[in-house]
């Protein structure tokens, strides 16, 4: 009706239009042609809060919003552009109420021409948007919060229409989307058009959507080359329906879970290596809940305490044991070590035995004590029967050890025993022989006042009593230096120790014109001190001994750490020894290589004993003519200060 009172409003009466006017919903109006209302019907009053009579008169833009005003203005003025050709204009804008907001309006606007047709007023139908607007704002509004959310998720959204036509994406997708067809999706855009070949509606994808837009949810799992490696997706499809329960279209949901798929892989090649190891540690894992005597466990477990997977249906595997495995002997232990489980929720670990079908026995070690919660423990069986045998065997091993440990200890003391025995005759014997040495030495030297000296015999007598002399003093300082006790352990400064040696052999040392040098970068040791005052003493005097007759003796003392030695080393430029020649006969007792200097050949032979008794050694570098050097390398003591 009211489309008619538009169209041929120039037709009708004025009285006519204003009755037809005051019974319609719509605002009806008629303006000057400056605009100002001439006529405002009652639903003004409705619609704005105004009485007609309040507006008749004044200009509608005192009332329309600033941000509105221009736009209504060229409106207005399409409308009254041509009166051979009325126009009719649309136009929506804002109007401020008499409350003091403003409500949405539409208005359609058409010149009113009299019979020469000329342009002689505006009419005006207006109706309220104000609820539509409101609406449409609010589902814009809640469209931008929806589209914010989808935004920030990372998987992937969208949702098309009967037609195919996407409804909405997000970020996600839409970056996804360009990458695998090279072009933005577009609101309102096929999304079959991306398919190209004839058998698109054969394409999964396709296929996929037809099954949402007809009804069903599901899910795909879907991968993707990229380069060598793939992605894998899972895609949530969903039907949308409205209010009417029809449907409208589908959305999907593309989560990408390639992270888990390769973990779900890490998982499972770490159950294969956990299943190997098991197998080859002859253990297994189990999950216990303690409430339920339910145990979830690995199948290693049926081999480890020899059942099959039969035998414990309907069963607890451990009740299994209890009824037909384990020993009589053990049954308690066991009982009570799970019953304790149970109550305390602790740590525990059970070592017992089970009877095999065979007729074997089989040791089995349960550990357990990692709770996952309440009620359910981590734990592990474990086949310890070559270890429980390799433990008696070791026993066996001791016990026959221990015997012959204390059979050693035994023939020990019989040859210490012995050794002390042989010792002491003949530390007797050597003491002995010294007074008959001395009464030849007397009986020699009443000769000697008779008889010339070099008369043959009289030598030959005279170098065998020496000889005999030398080897019972030999064999005098031999035993005493074995016969020292290690209670005489204590710090013995290396200065200290030369300066007593210089005071000893001061005479020789000023005959021999020797010249000494030390650097003893180790100051002092914990060790025997008769000990090393004696190596030191024999290894100084041989320095002495054996200085070359061409040159001024030089002899050089130097300590060092060495792999947990105090290494001594005593040079000379002295005559020097022919190693090759002298071999290992070098530190026996009573050799001598040269008869430039008196000596009973002891010397050596009693330093290499003190140091390896001590859990040392000593070793020689040595050229003739070229001197010697003597490392010895001397064990620290421990002592407390």
């Amino acid at each position: 009706m009211t489309n008619g009172i538009e169209q041929r409003a120039y037709w009708v009466p004025l009285k006519r239009y204003r009755l037809l006017a005051e019974r319609t919903l719509d605002i009806a109006c008629l303006h000057f042609l400056n605009g100002n209302y001439e006529y405002v019907s009652p639903a003004s009053e409705k619609v704005l809060g105004y009485h007609p009579s309040e507006l008749v008169g004044k200009s509608p833009f005192d009332y329309i919003h600033p941000d509105d005003a221009a736009e209504v203005e060229k409106k207005t003025y399409l409308a009254l552009k041509k009166a051979e050709a009325p126009t009719q204009s649309r136009v929506k804008y804002r109007y401020r109420h008499k409350a003091g907001h403003f409500v949405w309006l539409e208005s359609y606007l058409m010149p009113v021409l009299d019979q020469n047709e000329h342009i002689v007023q505006l009419q005006t139908n207006t109706r309220d948007l104000t609820a539509l607007i409101e609406a449409q704002l609010e589902t814009e509004d809640a469209y931008e919060k929806l589209q914010h959310i989808i935004d920030g998720s990372s998987d992937l959204i969208a949702a098309i229409d009967q037609e195919f036509r996407f409804i909405a994406f997000n970020k996600a997708y839409k970056a996804f989307f360009e990458h695998l067809w090279g072009r933005e999706p577009q609101v309102g855009g096929n999304y079959v058009q991306f398919f190209e070949d004839a058998a698109c509606s054969l394409n999964p994808s396709m296929q996929a959507w037809r099954r949402a837009l007809s009804g069903e949810s599901f899910v795909r799992n879907v991968a993707y080359r990229n380069g060598e490696e793939s992605n894998h997706y899972k895609i949530r499809y969903n039907p949308v329906n409205n209010s009417k329960k029809e449907i409208i279209g589908a959305t999907y949901f593309i989560t990408d879970i390639t992270g888990e798929k390769v973990q779900q892989q890490k998982i499972e090649q770490q159950q294969l290596v956990l299943e190997e190891g098991e197998k080859i540690a002859n253990m297994a894992s189990w999950v216990w809940d303690v409430e339920t005597n339910h145990i979830d466990y690995s199948d290693q477990l049926l081999k480890v305490v020899g059942l099959d997977a039969g035998e414990v249906s309907g069963l607890s595997i451990f009740e299994k044991c209890l009824e037909s495995r384990v020993l009589k002997a053990d049954y308690n232990k066991v009982l009570f070590a799970i019953e304790r489980a149970r109550q305390q929720h602790g740590e525990w670990e059970l070592e017992y035995r089970i009877q095999l079908p065979g007729g074997g026995v089989r040791w089995l070690k349960n550990k357990g004590g990692i709770w996952l919660d309440d009620q359910r423990v981590l734990g592990s069986t474990m086949d310890i029967t070559a270890e429980k045998e390799a433990v008696l065997k070791v026993g066996r091993l001791n016990r026959r050890l221990k015997k012959k440990i204390n059979e050693l200890e035994e023939k020990k003391r019989e040859l210490e025993k012995t050794n002390n025995y042989l010792d002491n005759f003949v530390h007797a014997t050597a003491h002995d022989l010294r007074s008959p040495i001395a009464n030849l030495n007397q009986i020699m030297e009443l000769l000697f006042m008779t008889y010339s000296e070099e008369e043959p015999i009289f030598s030959q007598l005279k170098s065998s009593v020496e000889r005999l002399d030398r080897t019972a003093s030999g064999l005098i300082e031999i035993i005493d230096a074995q016969r020292i006790e290690n209670n005489s352990i204590k710090h013995i400064c290396f200065d200290s120790c030369l300066r007593m040696l210089k005071e000893e052999m001061a005479e020789t040392i000023a005959a021999r014109n020797a010249c000494m040098h030390a650097q003893f970068d180790v100051a002092s040791i914990c060790y025997v001190a008769p000990y090393l005052e004696s190596i030191m003493r024999n290894l100084f005097q041989n320095a002495l001994k054996y200085a070359s007759p061409q040159r001024k003796p030089i002899i050089q003392l130097h300590t060092m750490m060495e792999d947990g030695y105090v290494r001594l080393s005593v040079q000379d430029n002295g005559i020097g020894i022919n190693l090759q020649e002298a071999g290992n006969r070098l530190f026996r007792p009573f050799k001598r290589f040269t008869d430039q200097a008196q000596g009973n050949g002891i010397g050596l032979h009693l330093v290499k004993s003190m140091v390896e008794k001590n859990d040392g050694k000593i070793e020689v570098i040595s050229q003739p003519g070229a001197g010697t050097t003597f490392y010895v390398y001397l064990k620290p003591y421990c002592i407390n200060d």
